[in-house]
């Protein structure tokens, strides 16, 4: 068993009044307000699946996106250069101070610059009921057919992807101030030089890579927008919010950079780094905007004058930010409404405002217009160009706007013509002439775009809440951040309580039978009613209350130690839960086996159900194992025939040779075959075999799987008859197992696709027992027992039975 060294946490002093409680996580983003167009099915491509990085995701994402009889082929490659572990800036009752945010579901950044595509990806907690194959979630967007879609990630677990079309944006033709310290001089003589003849000239001939680092500031109005998103208390709520905050602001920050890649041909490349990000926390954390606010409202909106709040945001950052914090621009982004007075008359038109030129200086600022819709990350890289010295195409130049690079005006979706559409993900040859020319200036009196001025390292900062840790972060998180994706608490260690966890949080490794040991954060739950608090397991009137002391955190999340099987695997069904009596186990899966146990509570003796796997074995074999090892299946599967509990004794019987039997080889060694009824009928008085009674149920149910292969509309097809035959197959397993031979036959109706929709038939033998069987085939389909089809398992998402005997 490996131990580690002490864990060194350096815990910062806040004063935090909250209602503790203990987390239950599942990450999720607000929707986008677009109207869907469509579902999309995101298959991996399954060479694909086991390619993993060292990390939690793989390197590659090779995936097929079906939607509206279109399949888009993604080939996705995880982005290194941008993540979202930067610093983030509270304002601490006037003191500015950076944080390590911890996330509590890790996202990655993935991107297919042929398909414009850039995607944020985490993977489902819990996802395929411990199947062992990553299923993520996606959220971001690409571009096919001439128009660019946004995908977001189901509303539920079974749900499916949505597609939109994103809006088009128009900046306003005055979304740029000239930077009053620049030497207008040198802006003239840009636009000079830009004839087109030099347009189609590299501008370097050595080639240079170019580095802007940005930060970000998040006003308070944007920061109340995602807070009203979570839920919880309000400790774990704000952790929640400044952590989704910080990783959705890492996915604009890569839109930008995929349209800033666009520079080439030129002698040099642009790259965008993500230096930081401060977000107001509260409505004193952002005066610059909040001081500024007009008293009318736009649509119910705050609202405040671009031009008034960009020289106030100037002036607080050269004040706040700038001499604590290295970064060569910094943009704000605002959920009110931007504009500008005409006259006398305020109009709400401006989606976003910057100096031009800017960047390294004193004027690198920029705000945008963010009422979290999908163009944010276009604005975004717009007035990032105005900073970085650009006009608008057409202005003073010989670009022509309608082309819609970046730096258009305004920007349209072109429906005939995909060489446009494709162009506003790219700058023009003038945008990228000003940048030479700036460039060439800074070379000249220091360029802070040739060096990073940070590695952006949190490791040394202090985490946020750190005296609430524990309450925010659960076990099983905190064993992740010390020893690393898949690793868990080692619940089998504690023995009757988790008291001991403040000292001796026990921390699986992966792929291994090994655990180490950590310090538990502050916070962290070791008992009803208890906390940790230095090192110490103490009573607390807030604290989380629950009454049983041995699962206050659930399953294991991952494979249990020394195994490769999750819970569910082990022992999630009625024929595994035999595993529960094993002590390390039952430990590990404490919730699962409570559901067991409740299951079973009415049947003496049979605390968890089954001491083996008892639904294979013959019938006949309740006669011994009815009391001990299948103390939960047997009683289900007994007959009603009187004396005959468990069928016959002997395995020989012959219905044709009951009459020669004894009378105790019919009522005991052949009970069920010989099973009769003596009707009298003149003129004879012959003993007649009662005919079994089949019963004749019809099932609909559907199915999560992909169907987009198969041909519904032509039956006789391959695919069709194929999938008809597997799924014949695969539901005569599911039955038979329950109900055993008393299943005759499966006859699929009819198929047809949403997901996969299947009608059909079950006929068996009808007895107390069976039709008993039969409701627990069907409830155990829609429970998590799972059939295989298409390549694909899958339960079914719901069921209608009928019976049409």
């Amino acid at each position: 068993m490996e131990i580690s060294t002490q864990q060194k946490l350096v815990f910062c002093m806040l004063t935090v009044s909250c209602s503790l409680k203990t987390s239950v996580y599942a990450f999720s983003l607000p929707k986008f307000n677009l109207a869907v167009k469509d579902t999309v099915e995101i298959e991996l491509k399954t060479e694909y699946r086991h390619r993993r990085s060292t990390e939690r995701f793989p390197i590659d994402i090779a995936a097929n996106f079906t939607y509206s009889n279109v399949v888009s082929n993604m080939n996705l490659h995880k982005i290194s250069d941008v993540t979202s572990d930067v610093p983030v800036v509270l304002n601490d009752e006037g003191r500015m101070t950076a944080y390590k945010v911890f996330d509590l579901t890790e996202v990655a950044y993935y991107e297919d610059r042929s398909q414009e595509a850039v995607f944020m990806v985490w993977e489902k907690p819990d996802a395929g009921n411990g199947s062992g194959e990553p299923v993520f979630d996606f959220f971001g967007t690409f571009v096919s057919d001439n128009t660019q879609f946004l995908v977001q990630p189901p509303d539920s677990a079974t749900g499916s992807h949505s597609l939109a079309q994103v809006q088009d944006v128009s900046p306003t033709e005055t979304d740029f101030r000239l930077d009053p310290e620049f030497d207008q001089s040198m802006l003239e003589k840009a636009t000079e030089i830009l004839s087109d003849e030099q347009l189609r000239t590299k501008r370097q001939v050595t080639p240079a890579s170019y580095i802007v680092e940005v930060f970000f500031v998040i006003d308070y109005g944007l920061y109340s927008f995602w807070h009203n998103q979570t839920t919880g208390e309000s400790a774990a709520r704000k952790a929640s919010a400044l952590s989704k905050i910080k990783q959705f602001y890492a996915f604009v920050l890569n839109t930008m950079n995929l349209r800033y890649e666009s520079v080439t041909g030129s002698g040099y490349t642009i790259s965008l780094r993500y230096a930081g990000i401060y977000i107001a926390d509260n409505a004193t954390g952002a005066p610059f905007v909040q001081d500024n606010l007009r008293t009318d409202k736009v649509n119910g909106r705050s609202a405040f004058l671009a031009d008034t709040v960009l020289a106030a945001f100037t002036a607080w950052a050269n004040t706040n930010l700038a001499n604590k914090y290295k970064y060569d621009h910094a943009m704000m982004f605002s959920s009110y409404d931007m504009g500008a007075l005409n006259g006398n008359t305020f109009g709400a038109d401006v989606a976003g405002l910057a100096y031009t030129p800017g960047v390294c200086g004193n004027q690198r600022y920029s705000i945008v217009e963010d009422h979290f819709n999908a163009i944010v990350g276009t604005v975004a890289a717009h007035e990032l160009g105005h900073n970085l010295n650009a006009a608008h195409d057409g202005e003073g130049n010989n670009c022509i706007p309608n082309d819609k690079y970046i730096m258009a005006a305004d920007s349209s979706v072109n429906t005939t013509d995909a060489t446009v559409n494709l162009r506003m993900f790219r700058f023009s040859n003038c945008s990228i002439a000003y940048f030479t020319n700036h460039i060439t200036t800074l070379n000249k009196t220091g360029n802070c775009l040739t060096n990073l001025t940070s590695n952006y390292n949190t490791s040394d900062l202090d985490p946020y809440l750190s005296g609430l840790l524990g309450q925010v972060y659960p076990p099983d998180k905190q064993c992740e951040m010390a020893r690393g994706p898949k690793s868990a608490l080692y619940r089998a260690v504690y023995s009757s309580n988790f008291s001991s966890i403040c000292t001796r949080m026990a921390c699986s490794l992966p792929d291994s039978n090994q655990y180490s040991v950590i310090l538990a954060f502050d916070g962290t739950t070791c008992g009803s009613g208890k906390i940790c608090q230095k090192g110490e397991c103490v009573s607390k009137e807030n604290a989380p209350k629950f009454s049983d002391e041995m699962c206050p955190f659930g399953d294991t999340p991952y494979s249990l130690i020394g195994s490769t099987e999750t819970c569910f695997q082990k022992m999630g069904t009625n024929d595994t839960s035999y595993n529960c009596y094993m002590e390390e186990e039952r430990k590990q899966c404490c919730a699962t086996c409570e559901k067991h146990r409740l299951g079973n509570i009415n049947i003496t003796g049979c605390t968890y159900g089954d001491r083996i796997a008892c639904s294979g074995l013959d019938l006949s074999t309740c006669y011994t194992y009815e009391k001990d090892q299948c103390c939960r299946s047997c009683p289900g599967r007994a007959l009603t025939i009187p004396n005959c509990k468990y069928g016959d004794l002997a395995n020989n019987c012959d219905v044709g040779s009951c009459s020669q039997y004894t009378a105790e080889d019919r009522t005991k060694k052949c009970c069920q075959t010989c099973a009769v009824t003596t009707t009298t009928t003149a003129p004879t008085t012959k003993p007649t075999t009662q005919a079994p009674v089949i019963r004749k149920m019809a099932v609909t149910m559907v199915f999560a799987v992909n169907t987009s292969a198969i041909d519904f509309g032509n039956k006789t097809s391959p695919s069709y008859t194929n999938l008809r035959n597997d799924l014949t197959k695969e539901l005569t397993s599911v039955y038979k197992k329950k109900m055993g031979d008393g299943v005759k036959s499966i006859t699929i109706i009819s198929m047809r696709s949403g997901s996969l929709i299947a009608s059909y038939e079950v006929n068996y033998i009808e007895s107390q027992s069976s039709n008993m069987k039969f409701t627990e085939a069907n409830i155990g389909l829609v429970s998590g027992d799972q059939i295989n089809v298409l390549n694909q398992s899958a339960s079914a998402l719901s069921v209608q039975v009928g019976n049409t005997s």
